[in-house]
């Protein structure tokens, strides 16, 4: 075994350890101090590395808990809490008996979340795949259907879903609109619907093809972040255009630009920067003076980097592939943890008051699930 190899395995091992401790009987929790609190998006992604341990049981039960709390119009919540969230940074002690459901991030000003109940559908289809159990689908099906139902009555006049102010995972970034990665995950919903009841065939067919008209820059050669008000907000946002690539529906000489754009600006030094070039003025000053240690510039969250390393070394650039799993592991194994955020020289962003999370479920999680895959691939051979 090669010394970057050994890394990886020991990083490997940590991401395993933050992921199990946060299980709890309910679900995957999103993290073991300042996000002990079901936030579904995060036990959704999360899933995908307790399918690749065998763990269904917690993925089975998380996916239960977003059915319990599901809305009647379809919409999937946010997060299901024990304690108030938000007041726990102010550590101020709010609890919940039973646990109460929120249907929108905790930052005051935000809108409701839509993103969530795409990546529902996502990881329970994943899920029954994984597991073999046909029951849970049969007894859930409607639930996932109607998940789906809710996100397209959110479609715009461009024929892509809308969402309101900090509507999706970055809800430290103000605007709304019809964001990329929300677009993205509600096409992957309905193509994974579509295999099982054809009905869903059209939706997924139109709404890809208006992510590909709307949101797809020729000249950058990405998927801008989003349209808002009419307007493409054209900057690189890692998360929609990884999973546009990851889940084929940019095609191969999309996921060229993609990865090109991504090597011409260096920003896989330890995969993957979120955002590039820097927000647009007002917004990069609001991010700045509110959520300093989440500037999407300058920062990299742990989740995104085993996409880009994954479809990287799908795509033939081994060598570049194994160079950010090494970069990424030597952060996990340095801190000891999966962090929630932290910089380009790998080390955890602190903020005034809130410090991200260490042993974040989502990072862990998609870290595990990359080197399953790796190994499937065999990476890991020589």
């Amino acid at each position: 075994m090669t010394l970057e190899q050994r890394i990886a395995y020991q990083a490997s091992e940590i991401a395993l350890d933050n992921l199990r401790t946060n299980y709890r009987p309910l679900g995957i929790l999103a993290g073991p101090k300042n996000h002990a609190e079901y936030v579904l998006r995060d036990a959704c992604y999360a899933s995908y590395g307790a399918c690749a341990l065998g763990d269904f049981g917690m993925v089975r039960a998380s996916l239960d808990l977003g059915v319990r709390f599901q809305k009647d119009d379809g919409q999937i919540p946010q997060r299901v809490e024990s304690r108030n969230h938000a007041l726990n940074y102010l550590d101020i002690q709010k609890n919940y008996d039973p646990p109460v459901a929120r249907y929108k991030s905790s930052q005051p000003w935000a809108d409701i979340t839509v993103d969530t109940s795409a990546l529902f559908v996502i990881s329970a289809l994943h899920y029954v795949e994984s597991s073999g159990d046909r029951d849970w689908l049969k007894g859930n099906f409607a639930h996932l259907e109607g998940a789906a139902e809710w996100l397209l009555r959110r479609k715009n006049g461009l024929g892509l879903i809308e969402e309101g102010w900090m509507g999706s995972w970055a809800d430290m970034i103000p605007g709304g609109g019809a964001v990329t990665s929300t677009n993205v995950l509600t096409w992957k919903a309905l193509e994974e619907l579509s295999r099982i009841n054809v009905r869903w065939t059209k939706e997924r067919d139109e709404l890809g093809q208006n992510i590909n008209i709307n949101l797809w820059d020729e000249k950058s050669g990405y998927y801008v972040d989003r349209i808002r008000k009419g307007k493409a907000h054209n900057y690189f946002f890692a998360d929609g255009n990884l999973l546009a690539v990851s889940w084929g529906l940019a095609n191969n000489e999309r996921v060229r630009g993609v990865y090109d754009y991504i090597d011409r600006h260096s920003l896989n030094a330890i995969p993957v920067l979120a955002c590039h070039p820097r927000l647009p003025r007002a917004m990069d000053l609001f991010v700045k003076v509110t959520h300093p240690y989440y500037h999407p510039t300058n920062r990299i969250f742990a989740w995104w980097g085993p996409w880009e390393i994954l479809e990287r070394y799908r795509l033939g650039d081994k060598e570049g592939a194994m160079r950010g799993l090494t970069a990424l592991s030597q952060v996990i194994t340095t801190n000891e943890t999966v962090p929630e955020v932290f910089n380009k020289q790998g080390k955890i962003v602190n903020g005034t008051i809130y410090k991200p999370e260490r042993g974040v479920s989502w990072g862990a999680g998609m870290f595990i699930y990359m080197m399953n895959e790796l190994e499937k691939l065999g990476a890991f051979n020589s």
